[in-house]
């Protein structure tokens, strides 16, 4: 992997006397790391102008991670139907938490945008934290960050990509 590679470079770099800073990108990376121990919830909403909207929330409960899923098709939107699971297992805390830390969603931007598509898909991912930490939102309009199909793949999730 191309993380490992550079963590070695860093290394010998650093071995020989060189510095290396970290970047903008790496420092916000580093803070998320940091909050990962402290998520609550992640919360995805993806919306398509003939699919509908649905959205799935990971909830951290004890040692578990339940996941519920809400769906509304457009004709459901236009008679106020919800459908919605009830919340079940899907893993444990452990390795829910390490599979974010893995996705370094520090690195991605707040927002993605392709203009030159009208009628495509709307999405948001929204990460809560314990203990008062402020509400983390990514979110786009038919363009994702580089990782979301391994993201999506990891939670069974269906965003458009």
């Amino acid at each position: 992997e191309i993380r490992a590679i550079l963590a070695v470079a860093k290394k010998i770099l650093v071995d020989r006397g060189g510095a290396f800073p970290l970047s903008q990108v790496e420092l916000l990376d580093e803070l998320f790391q940091q909050k990962v121990p402290l998520i609550s919830k992640i919360q995805v909403e993806a919306f398509g102008y003939f699919a509908g909207i649905r959205r799935d929330t990971f909830k951290i409960q004890g040692e578990d991670v339940l996941a519920k899923t809400e769906y509304r098709s457009m004709a459901e939107l236009a008679s106020r139907i919800q459908r919605e699971e009830t919340d079940q297992r899907v893993m444990g805390k452990d390795e829910f938490l390490e599979k974010i830390r893995k996705m370094h969603l520090g690195e991605w931007r707040f927002y993605y945008t392709q203009p030159e598509i009208m009628d495509g898909t709307q999405w948001s991912i929204d990460v809560y934290f314990n203990q008062g930490e402020d509400v983390i939102n990514y979110h786009g309009s038919n363009a994702y960050p580089s990782n979301i199909a391994e993201f999506s793949k990891f939670l069974s999730l269906d965003l458009g990509v």
